[in-house]
This record gives C-alpha cells, sequence and structure tokens, in this order.
C-alpha cells in the first residue's frame, strides 16, 4: 500500500503533478502487515468486500487481508499514479483499481465494504499549518480521508487505520474517529519502522451512525492511548484477541467508478479481453431472450401493432432501412407518414354540417433484393 501522491486543491493535470512532486510515498512495511493479517479472521465461504484508498502496490493490503489464500477476499483499490494504478490493475489479486483522486475522482455505493485498510496521504505538520493559513481551513488529509472512507463502509464493518500517532491524538481527528468508530485496538508499530513516520496501527469497528462525542468522552480516549501506553504491534494475537470481519456480498455493490470516462484504458481492456467481451455479449443476448433471425420462421411481435403505434415507430424512423440477410431475404424499406382530411356531411339537430376529420396515413415501402417494390398501407 502505499502512502499515494495526493491532488489537493483541483483536478488540473499541472496542478495535480504539482501536487505529486510535493508528496512522497510511503509504502507500509509488509512484515507489520503480515502481523495485523493474525488479528483477523475473514469469511472462507462467503465474500468480503475490502477497500484500499490509496493502494499503490497493493503489497500491503495483500499481506493484511490474506488474499492469496482466500478467493472469497475482494479487494478494490485507488490510486493517483497512474504508472503505479495500471502496474497494480494487473495484479491477479486486485478486484478492481481506479485511476484518480479518492476524494474527488471517484464514485463508490455507499456502506458496502466491510474492511478497509488505509495508510492516507500526509503531510508534515509545519506545511500543514502554513496550508491552514492559506486556505483557512482547519482539515488535516487524514480526516477528509477518514469521513470519505466511513461514507463506503457498512455498519460494524472493520477499518485498519495507519496513521503518525500526533495525527490520530489531534483532537479533532480523534472526534472524527470516535463519532464513527467503536475502537477494538491501538498499536505502535516496532520501534524501527516507528521511527520513520510515527506510525500507529488503529482498528475500527464501523458505528451503525454517528456517536455524539463529548469532552469527557475525547478526553478520557487521550489519555487511554497516551503513547507510553500504547503497546508494540505483536507478532502473534491470542484468540481472544481476534477480530470476525463480517462478509459483504459482490453482487450488491453496484457503483465503483471514476467520474469521468477513461476511453483509453476502457479500449485497452477490449482489447485484451476480447473473448470475454464475446461471451458477455452473447450472455446479455440469451438473457433477453431475442432469438436470432430466421428466414424459414414466422415472428410475431410480442405486442401487435396497432395504427397509432406504427404511426409513431415509422415517424422515428424505426422498421426504416436495410433488413434481412445478404444473399436471402435482403431487402429496402421505407416508412412515411401523412396527414389527409376527410369531409363528411352529418346532421345535428336537423341541420346539415360538413365535418372533416384528420387522419394519418401510413405507408411502409419495401424493396426486395430482386427488384420487386411493395407498398404498404
Amino acid at each position: 500500500m502505499a502512502n499515494s501522491r495526493f491532488s489537493r486543491v483541483d483536478n488540473n493535470f499541472h496542478q495535480r503533478r504539482m501536487n505529486d512532486a510535493k508528496m512522497g510515498a510511503y509504502y507500509t512495511d509488509v512484515t507489520h502487515c503480515s502481523d495485523i493479517h493474525k488479528m483477523f479472521r475473514f469469511s472462507e465461504e462467503e465474500e468480503t468486500l475490502v477497500l484500499e484508498p490509496s493502494i499503490g502496490d497493493a503489497a500491503a493490503v495483500k499481506a493484511v487481508t490474506g488474499v492469496k489464500d482466500n478467493p472469497k477476499i475482494k479487494i478494490f483499490g485507488v490510486e493517483l499514479n497512474d504508472a503505479v494504478a495500471d502496474a497494480t490493475a494487473k495484479d491477479p489479486y486486485m478486484t478492481s483499481i481506479l485511476k484518480g483522486d479518492f476524494l474527488s475522482e471517484v464514485v463508490i455505493s455507499n456502506k458496502m465494504f466491510s474492511f478497509c485498510f488505509a495508510n492516507p496521504p500526509y503531510r508534515d505538520v509545519d506545511s500543514l499549518e502554513e496550508e491552514r493559513e492559506k486556505f483557512e481551513r482547519a482539515d488535516r488529509i487524514e480526516r477528509q480521508f477518514l469521513e470519505k472512507i466511513s461514507n463506503y463502509m457498512r455498519a460494524e464493518g472493520i477499518l485498519v487505520w495507519v496513521v503518525p500517532y500526533n495525527v490520530f491524538h489531534d483532537s479533532r481527528h480523534l472526534s472524527c474517529w470516535m463519532q464513527r468508530y467503536e475502537t477494538l485496538a491501538v498499536y505502535k508499530f516496532r520501534e524501527a519502522e516507528y521511527q520513520k513516520f510515527k506510525q500507529i496501527v488503529v482498528v475500527g469497528k464501523r458505528r451503525h451512525g454517528l456517536f455524539s462525542v463529548y469532552r469527557e468522552n475525547r478526553e478520557a480516549m487521550e489519555k487511554e492511548i497516551l503513547l507510553e501506553k500504547l503497546e508494540v504491534l505483536p507478532t502473534d494475537f491470542e484468540e481472544s484477541q481476534i477480530i470476525t470481519v463480517p462478509p459483504s456480498p459482490l453482487n450488491d455493490l453496484r457503483t465503483f467508478r471514476t467520474k469521468t470516462f477513461d476511453r483509453e484504458a476502457a479500449t485497452q481492456y477490449l482489447k485484451e479481453h476480447l473473448e470475454e467481451v464475446e461471451d458477455m455479449c452473447k450472455a446479455i443476448g440469451k438473457s433477453i431472450e431475442i432469438p436470432a433471425y430466421d428466414t424459414h420462421r414466422i415472428l410475431r411481435p410480442p405486442m401487435p401493432l396497432k395504427k397509432a403505434n406504427k404511426a409513431v415507430l415509422i415517424s422515428c424512423g424505426i422498421g426504416s432501412g436495410l433488413a434481412g440477410e445478404d444473399g436471402k431475404d435482403l431487402h429496402l424499406q421505407r416508412g412515411s407518414v401523412r396527414e389527409i382530411e376527410e369531409e363528411e356531411v352529418v346532421n345535428v339537430g336537423g341541420k346539415k354540417i360538413v365535418k372533416v376529420r384528420t387522419r394519418a396515413v401510413i405507408n411502409l415501402i419495401l424493396v426486395e433484393n430482386n427488384g420487386t417494390i411493395r407498398e404498404l398501407i
């Protein structure tokens, strides 16, 4: 997993690349991730949807979930760096990878994921304070990630949150966390790794709604997670410490895409998966039960056409053009609709009046492949 580069101001390409240069990429230590994996029990019978909002090369999330040994785990990731995203998308253990900014460029169904592993992008505190003054905003990037991730998490879903200790201990961030998650575990990274970015791992269970956090609740939590009180991440866990991850069906996830259509990526996918696309088209045709055209079979329309139906269809151009098969029953058909007026003398109250009626006349002309012209009225 990468502490992926992040575009903070807008989606402009130049600005995005400027931000890219400012942000570093921190890949979570895989050894720590393998030990974090021991904390969880995933279903091997039912599917579990996993979200990774800054997935990088996916090494971390694969280690945390143990996906290599459990095909029921379905990993969905987002990565801003195009080259990294392209490479990760080819990983056979990935279900779907999006290229884009997690905070502004993706559209994902809410409340679908029951597990999320996240190590969000971050900047050093001094730089952040300067930005707070410049943009007059009190949000850290981590809190924005936390809020958006929470939209996609099922109630009782599990979030593994890897952030610097001073970020998590910040009162605003901590309040945001406590509103959305019940804290199940907090561990400090082992010393050599901790010294790099002061990372801790926090495990939370998504609440069913927003929890009201009072000052005394937050202050009690702040004292409970003081750095000197934190245990170092164990290399093994007792049965009583194991956290069961609830399942989440793949079919429930309706939307996982970027806001803009990536024509190049779609074209490349079609080229690389022609057989799959053909099979999908056949499956669609079979599912909607449209039989292949057969010149020896008389087909009845699913609903008999009335005059009004014919007028609408032909006016819209339906039924016009080439039809049939080349060399067999290929023919050209053209339709038209014209209005005519008909006069009728009727007796109304002893007086004769002329009543004018307007109606549509439908003409369908068929030109058969032998040159025969037929006009249907």
